[in-house]
């Protein structure tokens, strides 16, 4: 049953608690919501809100707020006694003129700051430090006590100023497409107020991924042949932010979990939508150079998901029905295909499910019309990669879309804890929308609904989370948290209003 929770049996230590869903282990992400088991830190409007919930009940030891009218916090980080604000303000100067007869006008830009507060009393926080960056925020990451900042502007190429200084032009990298001014700096939370390392991309349009040593930035292009995707890698190394290599194959990487760095090397699934659409695998070792690669993959179809564990790859397939293709990578040079199973519906996001199961929530559809008819979760054996079944499926047809399906951090997975639950929603015939929050565990072969609440708010279904600590369980929102008995049906305990 992996640790779930039986007739109010309590954990040992009681001091388990859930964590952000994360890209990669190893490195942290922001959210909108997060624990330490004592206490729950959510971003409530423009504030912050600290949560005791070290009692019977909860109670708010403080609210931090920004104190100016244009600032913002988006995110948060916490971990022992240091909490991480990433906030965003608007920045509004009237520009005089230099000579006679030049137009006065007003500037506006885009700053965004991570804001570290010493919170060993949790009732009084102290802002210890500040950087600022311009830009609007784009996300961030955090490897051990760096924080490393991305943020993006689009347009006129003014250099950005990073804590008041413009950035070094030996700093500024370019590459063969333009609109996009990406900036990204690193921050020890114990020096809060210094920028350790930082570099500037000019570039098209493009996405990050960070392992626990490497930087990936990564754009498309398209041609009169297909897709193509440009690389560029930079290795992290306590905040040194160092350019590796470059290097483009054909495709687009579709999914964001179907990039991966294990130990230096590189395997990257791409979709290239030529005549049909058709998908490849490449492998690349440290240096970006190619070891090994697939090719061909479901033509006609498109990559949904994927997934990495040690020396396999899982990822789902989908035109009108899902196939879960299972490739050993033990020789990098010739990763092979050992399965493929074809399924109605397709998975949006694979979770592993400790070391022999693949989790995946996405939707069925009509294998004729491709109509989609409601929420599907799915789990795989995955025991043996050569022979890929499903154990069992579950359609929630009342549900017709969930963030769950393209923003990862609003699901709470614990295959430890036996316990995953995300938010959904529907419209009715009149366009009105409802929200609801599902909480489920695996077992004896099936899934098992351990909560369903619906929720009545005006904010958008992805600004909820579900956390657990001990044997409570917490739904946060904007407006406030309502805790749950976990050892009593997850009976509601309590609403505390932000």
């Amino acid at each position: 049953d992996n640790g779930s929770y039986e007739n109010g049996a309590t954990k040992p230590g009681g001091g388990s608690h859930s964590q952000t869903n994360v890209q990669t282990v190893g490195v942290d992400e922001s959210d909108i919501a997060k624990t330490d088991g004592d206490y729950i830190y959510a971003v409530c409007q423009n504030d912050v809100v600290i949560v005791d919930i070290s009692g019977e009940t909860m109670r708010q030891a403080a609210k931090l707020t920004m104190g100016d009218p244009d600032a913002s916090v988006t995110e948060l980080y916490v971990s022992g006694d240091v909490l991480n604000l990433v906030v965003q303000r608007w920045e509004t100067v009237l520009r005089k003129p230099q000579e006679e007869g030049e137009t006065v006008f007003w500037d506006t830009r885009s700053v965004t700051c991570l804001r570290t507060y010493d919170i060993r009393d949790r009732e009084n926080p102290q802002l210890v430090g500040e950087v600022t960056q311009d830009g609007a925020y784009y996300t961030s990451r955090k490897i051990g006590e760096i924080v490393y900042l991305f943020t993006r502007e689009y347009g006129g190429f003014d250099i950005p100023e990073i804590n008041g200084s413009r950035i070094a032009y030996d700093r500024i990298y370019l590459s063969e497409q333009s609109g996009y001014v990406l900036t990204a700096s690193s921050v020890d939370v114990k020096q809060p107020g210094q920028v350790l390392d930082h570099i500037m991309l000019i570039y098209g349009y493009g996405n990050i991924y960070v392992s626990t040593g490497a930087l990936y930035l990564y754009q498309t292009s398209w041609n009169g042949f297909g897709s193509g995707t440009q690389l560029a890698k930079f290795s992290l190394e306590e905040g040194t932010i160092n350019a590796v290599d470059a290097v483009s194959f054909r495709g687009q990487i579709t999914d964001t979990f179907a990039i991966c760095d294990n130990d230096g090397q590189l395997r990257v699934l791409t979709t290239d939508w030529q005549e049909e659409s058709v998908n490849q695998f490449y492998i690349f070792d440290e240096n970006l150079k190619l070891l090994g690669s697939l090719k061909g993959l479901a033509p006609g179809e498109s990559i949904y998901s994927a997934r990495f564990l040690g020396n396999m790859a899982y990822f789902v397939t989908y035109r009108n029905v899902d196939p879960l293709f299972a490739v050993d990578l033990s020789d990098p040079s010739k990763p092979k295909v050992l399965s493929k199973l074809k399924i109605t519906g397709f998975s949006d996001y694979l979770h592993f499910w400790g070391a022999d199961r693949l989790l995946g929530i996405g939707c069925e559809t009509d294998p004729e019309t491709g109509e989609r008819l409601g929420l599907k979760l799915s789990m795989f054996d995955i025991f043996d990669p050569s022979e890929v079944k499903m154990e069992d499926s579950l359609v929630l047809e009342e549900l017709s879309y969930s963030p769950a399906l393209n923003e990862y951090k609003t699901v709470l997975a614990d295959s430890e804890e036996n316990l995953f639950g995300f938010m959904g929603g529907t419209y009715d015939e009149y366009g009105t929308s409802s929200y609801f929050y599902y909480l489920y565990r695996w077992r004896e072969g099936g899934f098992e609904r351990l909560l369903a609440e619906e929720l009545s708010g005006n904010y958008a279904c992805s600004q909820y989370r579900g956390l657990y600590s001990g044997d409570r369980f917490y739904l946060v929102g904007p407006e406030g948290a309502v805790s749950y008995d976990r050892g009593d049906g997850y009976k509601k305990i309590e609403f505390l209003e932000f």
